[in-house]
């Protein structure tokens, strides 16, 4: 039996050369136009309302990607949950401060009382001292 050639088998020839023909040209690409196209099509579907987010934190979202030194990085920022997080924790990390100053100021407070009362313990031992030596001597 005879292999018949149907006229969209062609086609699909040609769109699969088309495809290796576009793919060679990408992989002759130097990494920071391929980077640039990449933060390009990024900003496109930002435009249209397609974000691309982060697969372990799906409250990031894809914003910029960078070539540093020799390696590429993606920058993925937070939604507001992540800003209200961190305001929520700057606003304890503040209060716990404000806290442990006030504990700080008890404690050196406390300290100069003790200096004061080693002071006066001191005097009073040397009083002592001095006047334990004379019925020692009689």
């Amino acid at each position: 039996m005879a292999k018949r050639n149907f006229p969209f088998s062609n086609v699909q020839a040609e769109k699969d050369a088309d495809k290796q023909k576009s793919m060679n040209i990408l992989r002759n690409l130097p990494t920071v136009a391929i980077l640039q196209s990449i933060e390009t099509i990024i900003k496109i579907l930002a435009e249209r309302g397609q974000e691309i987010r982060d697969f372990d934190n799906k409250s990031k979202v894809v914003q910029q990607v960078r070539l540093i030194g020799s390696k590429p990085y993606f920058l993925a920022a937070g939604q507001e949950e992540d800003a209200e997080d961190y305001l929520s924790e700057l606003q304890k990390s503040q209060e716990i401060n404000k806290a442990l100053q006030i504990m700080v100021k008890k404690v050196r407070k406390q300290q100069e009382k003790l200096q004061k009362e080693n002071v006066e313990l001191k005097k009073k031992i040397r009083e002592y001292e001095g006047n334990s030596h004379p019925v020692a001597r009689a």
